[in-house]
């Protein structure tokens, strides 16, 4: 019954090269496309059966749904955008006009970010249901701790303060997270279906990533 009382009150080579961490939203959209851009003007002419391809192919795949995640853009969208990259790209090449030792700087400073797979992220429409649930269930308690410690005394009252202040603090974080993503799209029934079958400990890693995505 409790387990049941508390989610429904929290939801009411160049390829291969060692990469750097992803920047944080909303920088990272655009970093994501422009790593899918990279790595298919780099290996576009690699064989299809070549390891570093498929390896390659791999990690531009798992950049674009890291972009796609954050933006929640059509698939139309996203293709359109790395088209753009790529010509972006190309002439961003062409305009070394000749200079090898800058043009392999330049491209070795992108690839070797883009070869590591990014971060995981969470859909700002998720980010949304997550804080706006985790703030109501915090709301709750803080209501609840209020009530308790006008029946409480030493000890007791500063344990009660404590969960006070941890739960001051989600509240906070998560009118963050809701000022930062204000205007996203609701999420999907499904999804917010899923999120009711969650338990807390797993709940609060997803708020935790959407936190981490609005970080400076």
């Amino acid at each position: 019954m409790h387990n049941f009382l508390a989610k429904t009150c929290a939801l009411t080579g160049i390829i291969l090269m060692l990469g750097l961490p992803a920047p944080a939203f909303p920088d990272a959209y655009k970093d994501g496309i422009q790593c899918v851009s990279a790595i298919q003007t780099v290996t576009n002419a690699w064989p299809a059966d070549n390891p570093g391809k498929i390896k390659a192919d791999e990690t531009a795949a798992l950049w674009r749904a890291y972009s796609q995640t954050l933006s929640e853009a059509s698939d139309e969208t996203i293709a359109a955008d790395v088209d753009t990259g790529k010509a972006d790209l190309t002439a961003a090449i062409i305009s070394f006009k000749g200079d090898q030792a800058a043009m392999t700087g330049y491209m070795n400073a992108i690839m070797q970010r883009c070869s590591m797979a990014p971060p995981v992220v969470e859909a700002p429409s998720t980010c949304i249901a997550v804080a706006g649930a985790e703030q109501k269930s915090a709301d709750f308690a803080l209501n609840l701790h209020q009530y308790n410690l006008s029946l409480q005394s030493g000890a007791e009252a500063l344990a009660t303060r404590a969960e006070m202040a941890k739960d001051e603090k989600k509240m906070a974080d998560a009118q963050r997270i809701l000022d930062r993503y204000a205007g996203a799209q609701d999420a999907p029934t499904e999804k917010l279906l899923e999120l009711m079958q969650i338990e807390a400990e797993g709940r609060m890693a997803i708020f935790n990533r959407c936190l981490s995505q609005i970080e400076e």
